[in-house]
């Protein structure tokens, strides 16, 4: 429940303010603008895309994931 919650904690911060997040610099999805926020107490990155009205979850990867190899298996 715990994990739950932090999560649901890092999406409504990605949806209230779509810019807090950090540009990941190497992702092979740099440039489209994807952006990362950590949930709060574990070690997974939230990864979304702001598109205007609303975002779009893309992953939720623990840290010790190879986060530009994830991306590159799309």
């Amino acid at each position: 429940m715990r994990f739950l919650t932090a999560f649901g904690q890092a999406v409504r911060l990605a949806r209230m303010h779509s810019a807090i997040g950090s540009l990941r610099h190497d992702s092979p999805d740099e440039k489209s603008g994807t952006r990362f926020v950590i949930t709060d107490g574990f070690p997974y990155l939230l990864f979304y895309k702001d598109e205007g009205k609303r975002i779009v979850l893309l992953r939720l990867l623990h840290m010790s994931r190879n986060i530009a190899a994830a991306f590159h298996r799309r």
